[in-house]
């Protein structure tokens, strides 16, 4: 008798775990999710290692160590980029994501630099998720951080952050290596200008005393507004607008 309770519980956990749970439960939370059910946690993120089985992202890291060749030191640089962006396309009849790849001019970024991208352009988010190692590499050669991309884009991750006005201070502290700030705009108030200013400043003055290396910053803003933000020891960056273009929709 016991062998026969034993083998109709088995029976039953079976089926519940085959019918009800893989067929029905996992695919109504995943349609209820969406994408943020493939989103890893972005601390999870920073603490997972990256593994390179096959060694190919540690032979192209070699190859590339002293590139490029006419600014082997700088901190970012890039040479034929295509970035992949997702425009949102909507008409009368149906709304859906037409995703194009975006040929960007060579970038070659030192530290203490900060490269604005105007947040109209279409290659401004595209661009800072590729650098910060969240976004696409179509095509071209990324080195950020010393880091070949996209095969190191985990541990670019670890090392860089995103933040606003609000989290600033929040993001400085996790000390990242490079920083994208959004939300700097019209509306932004004095008071917080002064108090981003000021942050980045004893980041800059922290960098100095112990001999460490000031964070690269990328800066989702009107290259007008880097006075505004940036104390002295930060130097604004753009790109020319005309050398960006679509090369082809996916």
């Amino acid at each position: 008798p016991s062998i026969k309770v034993i083998a109709l519980g088995l029976a039953v956990g079976v089926f519940i775990d085959a019918f009800i749970v893989r067929m029905v439960l996992v695919p109504a939370v995943l349609a209820l999710l969406d994408d943020r059910a493939w989103r890893m946690p972005r601390k999870l993120q920073k603490i997972l290692p990256h593994f390179d089985v096959e060694g190919e992202g540690l032979s192209r890291e070699i190859k590339y160590r002293e590139w490029p060749e006419d600014m082997p030191e700088a901190i970012i640089a890039s040479e034929n980029l295509v970035v992949q962006s997702n425009v949102a396309q909507s008409n009368a009849a149906q709304s859906n994501v037409a995703q194009s790849n975006l040929k960007v001019p060579d970038l070659r970024l030192d530290k203490g630099e900060a490269l604005f991208l105007h947040p109209s352009k279409p290659e401004t988010i595209p661009l800072a998720l590729a650098l910060s190692g969240r976004g696409i590499v179509s095509r071209g050669t990324l080195k950020a951080l010393g880091l070949i991309q996209p095969d190191r884009a985990g541990s670019l991750r670890r090392r860089s952050s995103w933040a606003d006005p609000d989290s600033m201070r929040e993001a400085l502290k996790e000390s990242p290596d490079l920083l994208v700030i959004t939300g700097v705009d019209d509306t932004l108030s004095v008071a917080a200008a002064a108090t981003m200013k000021a942050s980045l400043a004893a980041l800059a003055q922290d960098s100095e005393n112990d001999d460490s290396q000031l964070p690269v910053l990328v800066v989702l803003a009107d290259a007008r507004h880097a006075d505004k933000i940036l104390p002295r020891h930060f130097t604004p960056k753009t790109i020319a607008p005309d050398l960006v273009g679509v090369t082809e929709r996916l």
